[in-house]
């Protein structure tokens, strides 16, 4: 009886479920959507592959246009341009967005669907991360959260809230999964986003179903998708891989049960595990798993440590990965920096008793390849081609261009007892790069130098290169920083300059920055574009900030010979922004970076407390450091040396140089230049250390370069004056403080070079003419400024020009006046104190194209405009052309408005009026 009764009960259970299922099935056809609601739209989020892609396939066959949802990437485009192709009468609209990064996809799913009427909804965006729960690093469980679970929840509440107030009709999907039914160790997270998916929708189905919107959550089986291709090797994976079915058989069962169920399980999977779960209580299957789970291969596998956490790479860990295991897992960073560094006495003779200022920190690598030279590039790189990077023959130029490295690394001498501290990838774009050849490069060095626990590894990445899953890769690798090339928030300079991403590009490369949790990355900008307007300059400023890096870099374009940029424009010249609008960009960027936060350390370098890039640094201070790699200059033992900028040049350079180590032992670097003189590496320092915030400190200056005599006694005599003097004037910061106060770095640079020259001409070792000695021969010192007169102008030149140098030396300049911009007050006080006033032009316009009228209009205009400050016409005599830009119609304006002088004319004028 008791028999029977269970029977009973259990053919009531089982009938129930499927009775459902079976009236779907057999009496139920596909819906038709677009009818039944009378739609118009569609979304699909994770549209650009398997389930999200067959859908929308079945979507744009009833006739629905379709909004495509998914990460922003080369996929997307290609299912999106499938899909147009293929259904010529539907619209479709793509929206590439990380829906793992919270925030931003959702401003803008609303922004591109604000004028359209969306009633069918599919929201299918879903990953998985495999591993132990604990092990797998926060930020990516909480990425992998908002992408399965949260974004579905925030589609929802904005496209609902429309539905509703429009009183529309339509329908939400949600793609669980057979997972949802059981207990999931090692993918945690999975299961239990794909359960809260099936009871969100269960709930929210009550909610909604009077309002003629229905909800439908189904849970397929294994479905043969790129899913597979990314989750780890689990054994489970594994197993239900082999029944997968193609995406393309669910569509027409999902949307037959559209407004008839609220849940399907579809195929034999997740059926059998529905049936199970009716068998079986919920929480027996969960302590019986908990109970064996020590047992599982997949849980044994997991203890091996084999795997990186988050899912990176399918490979055993590799030699380099297990040393830096190792190395992370000491109790001391210093500790293991000492035993991995030899001691001085165990290097050979030739590699060891470098001081310590001497010994190499940091080691530059040269990657040149990249999708293609950009216009204003004049760097050594090798152009692949944009979508080539992968295919076999580059791949083959890839890896001999890295065995030429790795022979260079393997015959260099090391110089370093210390192990580096630093090392940065360079380019070319350096992401395009297999990690695998990159592991190699790492590993070599680590080998041959030693690399300290902790130490800088940054690599240059250029947007629409990497994926957040790259990003984690290369972190597995021990790359800790990061160099995001982005350059320019607009998209037409982005194509003028012929970079190889476009403004998407940029977006996806920020949200793949922060949904890896990079700690250090960087973003480049440059100003002094073509087109580029104070207003879009400061927007760009602002949108760098948005995207929060932890450093960022200005550049001010430069006009390369040789380049594109250099046969289309000539500098200060529409299109590119005049002097006065570059500098005005400058002083921008230091005031709107510096107001958020950033600390303004170098000349064009921004960056968040305890995050300046240490290897630029070393080059900043003068440090000695390594480099391998087409066209890569190195700074070893007082010498630097650039290595050929020809491929095949750079080969056969390299074969010789192993040759040679071979034979002689380890090299160096070639064959050098000879070392710096005493003067030269002091004029080194001063040049270098006023490139940063902190400046150049005098009294260091003696004990750091003891060679350097009575060079370094006479450039601090000649210093110390006018920094006594700037002590008290607004203008006039300590050295120590370069450019903190907003004094302009280039004006500044430019007099405290001009002071050092003055010291070393003072200097006794300078050899003179016939042997005499500086107090036989009468000199007299003049120095020239061009550009309009402002504060700091006056300022640096009065405060340099006072007095006489330390030899005696009488100092005065001549001003090339530009009329534009200049201070007629300043000027008129220059011109009664004793200096020569000349013209400059009216708007720095380069004289090379203009016509013979303009020319006059620029040069006479420009000394009209001087004399209009209250200084005699027949006094202005001298002129220079802008960026000694010159033509014979320019000496012949000259001779007809009677000036004396061009100093821009370098030739013999062989008597001439203007000479």
């Amino acid at each position: 009886m008791l028999g029977a009764i269970a029977c009973w009960a259990m053919a009531l259970i089982f009938g129930a479920y499927a009775l459902p299922h079976v009236i779907v099935a057999w009496f139920y056809r596909t819906k038709d959507l677009k009818k039944a609601y009378n739609a118009e739209w569609a979304l699909v989020t994770g549209a650009s592959s398997g389930i999200g892609k067959s859908i929308a396939t079945k979507l744009a066959g009833q006739g629905l246009n379709v909004v495509l949802v998914a990460l922003g990437d080369s996929l997307l485009d290609s299912t999106h341009k499938e899909l147009s192709e293929r259904y010529p009468r539907v619209t479709f609209r793509k929206i590439g967005v990380n829906l793992g990064v919270p925030g931003a996809y959702l401003d803008t799913i609303a922004k591109e669907t604000a004028d359209i009427d969306v009633q069918v909804v599919f929201c299918n965006a879903g990953y998985v991360l495999t591993g132990f729960f604990a092990d797998v690093p926060a930020d990516q469980q909480m990425a992998n959260l908002e992408c399965n679970a949260v974004s579905a929840v925030q589609v929802t509440h904005l496209l609902l809230g429309r539905m509703r107030a429009k009183k529309l009709r339509g329908c939400f999907v949600y793609t669980s999964s057979a997972a949802a039914m059981i207990p999931n160790p090692f993918s945690v997270l999975y299961a239990s986003t794909k359960s809260f998916l099936s009871s969100f929708g269960a709930s929210l189905a009550a909610e909604v179903r009077p309002y003629g919107i229905d909800v439908l959550v189904f849970h397929p089986s294994p479905v043969a998708t790129r899913f597979y291709d990314k989750a780890h090797k689990l054994d489970a994976m594994e197993f239900f891989k082999k029944f997968a079915v193609s995406p393309d058989e669910l569509p027409d069962t999902v949307f037959a049960s559209i407004g008839r169920v609220v849940w399907r399980d579809v195929g034999p999977t997740a059926v059998g595990f529905r049936l199970l779960m009716k068998l079986v209580d919920y929480n027996l299957m969960a302590y019986a798993t908990a109970l064996f789970a020590p047992f599982m291969a997949d849980f044994k596998r997991q203890l091996q440590a084999g795997w990186p956490a988050h899912g990176v790479n399918h490979r055993p860990a590799s030699a380099w990965q297990q040393h830096l295991a190792r190395r992370r897992r000491s109790s001391s960073s210093a500790a293991t920096a000492a035993a991995e560094a030899p001691a001085s006495g165990s290097l050979p003779a030739a590699e060891r008793g470098q001081p310590d200022d001497e010994q190499p920190s940091a080691a530059y690598v040269h990657l040149p390849f990249c999708k293609r030279k950009c216009s204003y590039c004049d760097f050594p790189v090798i152009a692949v081609g944009k979508d080539l990077a992968g295919t076999p023959h580059v791949q083959d130029n890839m890896r001999r261009y890295v065995d030429w490295v790795l022979q260079e690394v393997e015959a260099s001498a090391r110089l370093n007892v210390a192990p580096l501290t630093s090392v940065f990838f360079g380019g070319g774009t350096p992401s395009l790069l297999p990690l695998p050849l990159l592991e190699e490069i790492l590993a070599a060095l680590d080998r041959r130098f030693g690399l300290a626990a902790g130490a800088e590894v940054s690599i240059e990445a250029d947007p629409g290169t990497f994926d957040a899953q790259r990003l984690r890769s290369y972190m597995g690798l021990g790359v800790n920083r990061f160099s995001v090339g982005v350059q320019t928030f607009q998209d037409d300079l982005l194509a003028l300059c012929g970079r190889g991403h476009d403004l998407a590009d940029v977006f996806r490369a920020v949200e793949a920055v922060h949904a890896a949790g990079v700690p250090n990355w960087s973003l480049d900008l440059m100003s002094g574009l073509p087109q580029l307007t104070e207003e879009l300059w400061g927007k760009s400023l602002e949108q760098a900030l948005d995207a929060g890096p932890h450093h960022i870099s200005t550049y001010d374009l430069q006009v390369e010979e040789h380049t594109p940029f250099a046969r289309r424009y000539s500098p200060g010249e529409a299109p590119l922004p005049s002097d006065a609008s570059a500098a005005a960009m400058y002083h921008m960027a230091s005031h709107v970076l510096r107001g958020a936060g950033l600390e303004h350390y170098e000349v064009s370098n921004f960056a968040m407390p305890g995050h300046r890039c240490a290897h630029n640094m070393a080059y900043w201070e003068g440090r000695s450091y390594y480099a391998f790699g087409l066209g890569s200059a190195s700074y070893l033992e007082g010498r630097r040396f650039s290595r050929p900028k020809r491929l095949n040049a750079y080969r056969r350079w390299v074969e010789q140089y192993a040759a040679d180590a071979a034979q002689q032992g380890r090299q160096v670097g070639g064959s050098w230049l000879p070392r710096e003189s005493a003067d030269d590496r002091l004029l080194d320092t001063v040049m270098l250390r006023l490139r940063l915030a902190d400046g150049l400190q005098l009294g260091q200056l003696a004990a750091s370069h003891p060679q350097g005599g009575e060079a370094v006694d006479a450039l601090l005599r000649a210093l110390r004056p006018h920094i006594a003097r700037g002590a008290q004037s607004r203008a006039r910061p300590q050295v120590s403080r370069a450019f903190g106060d907003g004094v302009p770095m280039k004006i500044g640079l430019i007099w405290a070079v001009a002071a050092l020259f003055l010291a070393v001409i003072a200097a006794a070792g300078i050899s003179t003419p016939g042997g005499l000695s500086r107090e036989q021969i009468p000199q007299f010192v003049l120095l020239t400024h061009d550009d309009s007169i402002e504060d700091d102008t006056y300022d640096l030149m009065s405060a340099i020009t006072k007095g006489r140098s330390a030899s005696g030396c009488s100092l005065t300049a001549t001003m090339f006046v530009l009329a534009s911009g200049t201070d007629c007050e300043l000027a008129v006080e220059l011109y009664h104190r004793g200096y020569e006033l000349a013209d400059h032009t009216k708007d720095h316009k380069s004289l090379i194209k203009l016509d013979k009228s303009d020319i006059e209009a620029q040069i006479v205009g420009g000394r009209h405009e001087i004399a209009a400050c209250g200084i005699p016409e027949g006094d202005i005599v001298g002129f220079r052309a802008p960026y000694l830009d010159t033509n014979p119609d320019v000496r012949e304006v000259l001779h007809e408005a009677g000036f004396l002088y061009d100093s821009s004319l370098m030739e013999d004028t062989q008597g001439d009026s203007v000479s």
